[in-house]
């Protein structure tokens, strides 16, 4: 899943990019700066967003939790917009919001699997013990009992 990370101005985003590049986080979702077009008059290319790519709602998670923690250490938390196709959620950093920006981006399946299906061929059962069920004869003219 590709997600953009958007900081309200470059300077923002370069740290967020430094900080998630030194995070653990690295090590499962890899980040990149895109850099914009140069504007008509302006000498060189901007930084605009950085792309993150996760590969489940795990490392989603993982990469807003490293997120929000680089907000938590700003004197002044920038904003903070995350982007998946046509969603756009903005992160203030707490579990609850992570949670729902998780839930958002990356939405469980409509039908989850069962958490402990019924077996496929359930097992044969045993007759109690103690009990024996009686042995019927199969002679269907038994021999009289002598008496």
């Amino acid at each position: 899943m590709d997600i953009s990370l958007e900081v309200d101005d470059e300077e923002s985003l370069r740290m967020l990019y430094r900080w998630l590049r030194d995070d653990e986080i690295r090590r499962t979702v890899p980040v990149t700066l895109i850099p914009t077009p140069p504007r008509p008059g302006e000498m060189g290319a901007a930084f605009e967003i950085i792309s993150a790519v996760v590969s489940n709602g795990i490392a989603l998670g993982g990469l807003l939790v490293a997120v929000a923690s680089w907000r938590g250490s700003r004197p002044r938390p920038p904003r903070v917009r995350i982007r998946h196709r046509d969603t756009v959620v903005e992160l203030d950093g707490s579990p609850d919001e992570i949670r729902r920006v998780v839930d958002a981006l990356d939405p469980p399946p409509a039908n989850p699997p069962a958490t402990n299906p019924p077996p496929a061929n359930p097992p044969a059962t045993n007759p109690p013990a103690g009990n024996p069920e009686p042995t019927r004869n199969a002679d269907p003219d038994p021999a009289p009992d002598p008496e």
